[in-house]
């Protein structure tokens, strides 16, 4: 298979262009919320650091790809994909795991991983993120109700009226006359498969029934 080697000089310019440190403590190029305390480096050292900063990705990635590129690590807390633009000819993407240790197995697959033909480079994000308790959910939810409300179409209005979303894939479990169950794979747990679970049972409950269900990157 032919891959896409990135060369020094574009390893070096994404590290120049997109790495300098402000005032804040955060990317130069940072597109959120600078004043957002979740979104400031986190006073650690990388031995705890739980975030990757993932470059040489192809310019026209999906969070599939992305996504489906990462088994056998651990669950994700969040993901974000910063796409080529005029600046740069490939993409690049941060991943914060739950834990260090699923960054590290991550990180150590990294050698024999291809994305779209691309041979991607990871490095720890010096944007640092803390590690946080596996136990406050997944990426991944299991919504179970009526037919006629449990479907694709259904759900992303519902999700689109409340925040902003990044859909891995939809997967259904099992459907009967009345009833249908299916997996819903976001982007990430932060913000939203987390705010996807707090809105179906503040709105939709008794009437969907949500909990959450297996990473496949774990």
């Amino acid at each position: 298979m032919n891959t896409y080697n990135p060369g020094a000089a574009h390893l070096e310019n994404w590290y120049a262009q997109d790495m300098q440190i402000t005032a804040y403590p955060m990317s130069r190029n940072y597109l959120g919320n600078i004043y957002l305390a979740a979104n400031y480096s986190a006073p650690i050292l990388n031995s705890r650091n739980t975030s990757l900063w993932i470059i040489n990705l192809p310019p026209r990635l999906t969070y599939p790809q992305l996504l489906q590129s990462i088994r056998r690590c651990g669950k994700i807390k969040s993901t974000c994909i910063n796409f080529a633009n005029q600046y740069h000819a490939t993409s690049a993407a941060k991943v914060v795991f739950f834990t260090h240790d699923a960054a590290v197995r991550f990180m150590n697959q990294a050698d024999c991983l291809v994305i779209g033909g691309y041979r991607p480079v990871i490095r720890w994000n010096r944007i640092r993120t803390a590690e946080s308790n596996e136990n406050l959910g997944s990426r991944v939810l299991l919504i179970t109700g009526p037919r006629q409300l449990v479907s694709l179409e259904n759900l992303q209005i519902f999700f689109l009226l409340r925040f902003e979303f990044d859909l891995d894939r939809y997967v259904p479990v099992w459907m009967n006359e009345h009833l249908a169950c299916i997996e819903f794979h976001f982007g990430s747990w932060r913000a939203q498969a987390h705010a996807a679970y707090i809105a179906i049972r503040r709105d939709l409950y008794p009437f969907l029934r949500v909990s959450y269900a297996y990473d496949p990157c774990a």
